[in-house]
């Protein structure tokens, strides 16, 4: 039941992600078992706390809460770096 029910939220947050780059040059790429990759276009990085949210709101429950975490590389996955957002400066 625990394996099909990470099964049932790893669809519904691909179904959500879909969704959601339908209007962004962004898609994504495969699913490896908790994780989905992404071809993020270079003026699209301002979407990934989005995606985040989708992905973490997939399935609500006070008890399982869900957590993202997102890497990002510009050369391979052998390149790859954790992304920090970087903090709004107000102008």
């Amino acid at each position: 039941i625990i394996q099909g029910g990470c099964a049932d939220v790893m669809k519904r947050a691909l179904i959500g992600c879909n969704e959601f780059l339908k209007p962004y040059h962004t898609k994504m790429m495969l699913s490896v078992h908790d994780e989905i990759c992404f071809n993020l276009h270079k003026n699209e990085l301002d979407i990934i706390p989005e995606l985040q949210r989708i992905m973490t709101e997939v399935y609500p429950s006070q008890y399982l809460p869900l957590e993202t975490e997102a890497s990002i590389s510009d050369k391979s996955w052998a390149h790859v770096e954790k992304y920090v957002r970087a903090p709004r400066v107000e102008t």
